[in-house]
């Protein structure tokens, strides 16, 4: 899923969707909204946020899945269905969990606990956008810059990730206030 880059050009990360028949999706370019001041929470702190333009610094291109495919590459099925074709309805009923049988409880905590030690398929950031970009740039490796990790410890870091500090790349350190999980700017 991750190349390294060789030229500022090359930064742009390709999807790489499983195009078996050319039926699961395809590749597009895509641009995100620029925040600005015409939002009423906008800071000037967050133009240099690599959050604010997410997942520009590191893609430029995603999967555009069709019909019931899903996943980062359209290599999986969309959420509720499955089969070959991704064409078989799977219907689930969401449960009280004070109100499950000890089985479903059982069950359910296995999954939890199964989720600790299940390596992700994706893969984070260990380093800021422009230490990766740096790396890039100067003809070294970023894949040391990203880890696998659990299922569990990959729902932690996106919490983690979208609701930390603003890290600024020079002596000017952090800016608190922004807190993209729970709504947005937080002052």
């Amino acid at each position: 899923m991750y190349k390294s880059f060789k030229s500022e050009k090359q930064r742009m990360l390709s999807c790489t969707t499983r195009l078996h028949d050319g039926n699961r999706g395809q590749c597009h370019e895509f641009t995100v909204r620029r925040w600005n001041v015409t939002y009423s929470h906008f800071k000037e702190f967050q133009k240099e946020d690599d959050r604010s333009l997410w997942p520009n610094p590191l893609y430029t291109r995603v999967c555009k899945c069709n019909a019931n495919f899903g996943g980062y590459d359209c290599g999986d099925c969309e959420f509720g269905y499955h089969g070959t074709n991704c064409d078989q309805k799977t219907i689930l009923k969401r449960k009280n969990f004070q109100t499950m049988s000890d089985e479903e409880t059982d069950r359910y905590m296995r999954y939890v606990n199964l989720s600790r030690f299940a390596i992700s398929d994706y893969m984070v950031t260990t380093a800021a956008y422009d230490e990766i970009r740096n790396e890039s740039d100067h003809g070294g490796d970023p894949t040391g810059l990203f880890s696998n990790i659990p299922v569990h410890n990959l729902f932690v870091w996106m919490h983690y990730y979208s609701t930390r500090y603003t890290f600024f790349p020079d002596e000017r350190g952090t800016q608190s206030g922004i807190d993209v999980a729970h709504g947005g700017l937080c002052i």
